[in-house]
């Protein structure tokens, strides 16, 4: 599978931040979006649009993602990385 493209930042205020990326080619596929430190925050979701927001973040804090694209029956795309402050 091929990785998400043009992945960025989207709405972003002192507590969320919403990422945004360009779809894939093909259909059927979703994509898991991981903050690595997020702390009590959710830290994964699994989407099947073009965007996540995590809620309740510290602000000012530094924030680590990863974006990768996932199918059933398929292997991972890599994860894209981007790092965003809240």
């Amino acid at each position: 599978l091929a990785p998400p493209s043009r992945v960025r930042e989207g709405v972003v205020t002192d507590s969320s931040i919403q990422l945004l990326w360009d779809p894939t080619p093909g259909q059927g596929q979703g994509y898991e979006v991981v903050c690595f430190n997020c702390g009590h925050a959710l830290k994964v979701q699994k989407v099947f649009s073009q965007s996540a927001v995590f809620p309740i973040l510290t602000p000012g804090s530094l924030y680590h993602f990863a974006v990768r694209t996932e199918k059933e029956s398929f292997t991972d795309s890599s994860p894209v990385s981007i790092n965003i402050t809240a």
